[in-house]
């Protein structure tokens, strides 16, 4: 039915949006996708200034891989119990309550490179403090994404999701690298920082009306309730247990490389 209504929209005229860029007419999915966009640059400019720092604070080559280590192994313990909570918890919440931790744990590193009392593990130990808040951050923020449009514009949201990292993932690197050449790694982590607020500003102007309410709170039944839809989804699909296959397969040896 629906692919006949379609085809009698084209046929008699009728306007008809197949661009998924028509999303950012929706002012609400414009800032948010905006702020994240900034956000994303940042996250790669800090990157950048973390290990540049790391590599000036020790010559051990071991600290400065563990970098990347500190921001990527929180998702290893706490990605499912971010995702636990997406279904129990306001998303909107949730998010700004980790933007904000996050904000936080950048802003310390920034004043601790700006006094001159960053150390190698003190660098890794507020790393891996964002990192942890990334971890529960990323399953409410593609939720909230999609709680912003129809559904039959899921797919264009999870691409344009995708668009932003890329963008920020060419942006960033070479502005994280200039802003430290130019004025200093401190400069860097403040403007990450910063980055978090346009993030919760554009959180907070989402109307109520426009979000799902929990139907739950968090509670040891609800949570084990929510870990076992999780498992049972992801046994009776298995168009999704292939992708994570084809995933792992891929990030193992990427990993490593890095």
């Amino acid at each position: 039915k629906a692919a006949k209504a379609t085809k009698f929209k084209v046929m008699s005229g009728e306007k008809t949006s197949s661009s998924g860029f028509a999303l950012f007419s929706d002012s609400h999915f414009r800032n948010l996708w905006g702020g994240n966009l900034f956000s994303n640059t940042g996250t790669f400019m800090m990157i950048i200034a973390a290990g540049w720092e790391m590599s000036s604070l020790t010559q051990n080559a071991a600290l400065v891989a563990m970098v990347q280590t500190a921001l990527s192994l929180p998702f290893f313990f706490f990605v499912i119990p971010g995702g636990i909570l997406t279904d129990l918890i306001n998303h909107r919440r949730l998010l700004i309550l980790t933007q904000t931790w996050m904000m936080l744990s950048v802003a310390a590193i920034a004043w601790c490179a700006w006094t001159g009392r960053l150390t190698p593990w003190l660098l890794l130990g507020l790393l891996t403090l964002v990192g942890i808040g990334t971890a529960v951050h990323q399953p409410a923020w593609k939720t909230i994404l999609q709680d912003l449009v129809k559904r039959d514009e899921s797919a264009s949201a999870v691409a344009l999701n995708s668009l932003n990292y890329n963008i920020a993932q060419a942006l960033g690197p070479f502005l994280g690298g200039l802003l430290a050449g130019v004025a200093g790694v401190a400069s860097v982590f403040a403007c990450k920082a910063v980055s978090y607020v346009s993030v919760i500003g554009a959180l907070w102007s989402i109307p109520d009306d426009r979000l799902p309410r929990p139907k739950t709170g968090v509670t040891a039944s609800t949570v084990i309730s929510s870990l076992g839809e999780g498992i049972s989804f992801l046994r009776s699909s298995p168009i999704l247990g292939g992708i994570l296959l084809r995933y792992a397969l891929f990030i193992l040896p990427a990993s490593g490389m890095m």
